[in-house]
């Protein structure tokens, strides 16, 4: 077999072990279309033939605000910033620690920019990820202390939401640097904007037809941007997507939900990409 027909061959099965390997991703799981929702001081508002009555979602469901269900766990207390000689780490609640005591600075997540969400600081320890400075560089580390990416940025420059951050180019076009380090440009966006209590994992997007849609921090679309609103419970776990006419969709989020490479569809690049190339296409017509 000639030489070249061998690296070809090769290159073909790296790249089918590329895409087949499995990554950890969010999905979107639809629990209900209604006429309208909405999230009131913390409850699920529901509109069905124009009577207004509070819900509850149990085990991907909705259920009556007043019927007996099992509490869904409360959020864990979050960590405890440590320091040692000048230099800081992370402890549990029970003492145990996080990340030990050897960094120059750890950031807190930032509060959400989310148009129409409280305006919450949430400290450390959003998604499974942490910003940290580390002997002058910025960088994502894990919970085990591994560096996962140094971002080049200093953190002045962005907004960190924990499992991502959020800059803008010389260009002024934004993007999203995930904490594996992909980094998505988002292309013909008037905005990014994290959603409440994601740790960065998901995104509402808006467009210049002033459309939302959302992705996830690699720039993954899992919802197209064909909405008119979009909102998220306060803890992170459900959101809703309203139509410009009526409409409401309720979705159940899941996070770290693992996927081959191969399946994840398109992201805002490929997205972007196909965009550019199809207006071309028109232009020489």
């Amino acid at each position: 077999m000639k030489r070249w027909m061998v690296m070809l061959l090769a290159a073909l099965l790296a790249a089918l072990l590329y895409c087949a390997r499995m990554v950890p991703t969010t999905q979107l799981a639809l629990i209900a279309d209604v006429e309208d929702a909405q999230w009131l001081d913390g409850t699920l508002r529901l509109r069905e033939e124009g009577e207004w009555r509070s819900a509850r979602i149990v085990g991907g469901a909705l259920v009556d605000a007043d019927e007996q269900t099992a509490e869904a766990p409360g959020q864990e207390l979050q960590p405890q910033l440590t320091e040692e000689g000048g230099l800081f780490g992370l402890k549990d609640a029970q003492g145990r620690t996080i990340l030990a005591p050897v960094y120059d600075e750890i950031r807190e997540v930032e509060r959400s920019l989310f148009e129409g969400e409280p305006k919450v600081d949430y400290g450390y320890g959003q998604g499974r990820h942490y910003g940290v400075t580390l002997k002058g560089k910025p960088a994502f580390v894990d919970s085990e202390g591994r560096v996962t990416c140094r971002t080049g940025l200093p953190w002045s420059e962005v907004n960190f939401y924990g499992d991502s951050l959020v800059y803008q180019d010389a260009q002024d076009r934004i993007h999203v640097l995930a904490a594996d380090g992909s980094d998505t440009t988002y292309r013909g966006i008037i905005g990014v904007f994290c959603m409440q209590s994601t740790g960065g994992r998901l995104y509402a997007v808006q467009d210049y037809d002033f459309r939302w849609g959302v992705t996830d921090y690699r720039g993954r679309m899992l919802l197209p941007r064909i909405y008119g609103h979009i909102e998220c419970s306060a803890d992170g776990r459900y959101l809703i997507a309203h139509g410009d006419y009526g409409g409401a969709e309720i979705y159940e989020i899941h996070y770290d939900v693992k996927k081959s490479a191969l399946s994840l569809g398109l992201g805002e690049e490929a997205y972007g990409a196909l965009a550019a190339f199809a207006g071309r296409l028109a232009g020489e017509e």
